[in-house]
């Protein structure tokens, strides 16, 4: 009799444990709030690396050409604020270390302070960046349309070469005399180079 009653407790410990794993599986699987999204275009190898500054943009709009151009100028714009950021970033480290008094004494306004040279290079950033703009690559462009609504959606991924901004940002400072990078013109674009990665 103790064997039948050990037996059975026992059966029932199994018969409980089997059922309550089981149903918390089931209804993690049927929770209808929860739905998984895969974004087209988006993930880790769509992410800017060492070579390439990457920006990802996305629109909906009932017109597919003007959802495509949406999301188009989405990503331009979130490229190019990502290349101004981390340049400017760079700046402010970069002339953080010029030494003002070496520097004034070079000038030919000999009032100039730290702020005022961060300005001066911050000032290219935006011209730079929107040179390089013309020749992005698109590396991911996808399309979809929503049965129950109609709406277009436009998903696109662009990159551009870092070293095609680092150049183009160079050439831009190198032109103006004030900012006296012409002796310090390779050890700059190095540094920059550097940051950038």
């Amino acid at each position: 009799m103790k064997k039948l009653i050990k037996s059975i407790v026992l059966m029932s410990f199994v018969a409980v444990t089997l059922v309550s794993c089981g149903g918390s599986k089931n209804q993690a699987n049927n929770n209808s709030d929860v739905v998984s999204i895969i974004e087209p275009c988006k993930g880790s190898e769509f992410n800017s690396n060492k070579d390439f500054y990457r920006g990802f943009g996305n629109a909906e709009s009932p017109d597919k050409n003007i959802a495509r151009d949406k999301a188009l100028l989405s990503a331009k714009s979130a490229l190019s604020g990502n290349i101004s950021t981390t340049i400017k970033s760079f700046n402010r480290k970069y002339v953080g270390e010029i030494d003002v008094k070496n520097y004034n004494s070079n000038s030919v306004n000999k009032s100039v302070n730290i702020n005022d040279i961060e300005q001066k290079y911050n000032n290219y950033v935006t011209g730079a960046v929107n040179e390089t703009l013309g020749d992005i690559t698109v590396i991911c462009e996808k399309m979809q349309k929503s049965k129950s609504t109609g709406l277009y959606s436009s998903y696109y991924t662009i990159e551009i070469s870092k070293k095609k901004i680092v150049d183009e940002y160079v050439d831009a400072i190198s032109k103006d005399k004030s900012l006296q990078i012409d002796e310090n013109l390779a050890k700059f674009k190095k540094e920059m180079q550097e940051a950038l990665k």
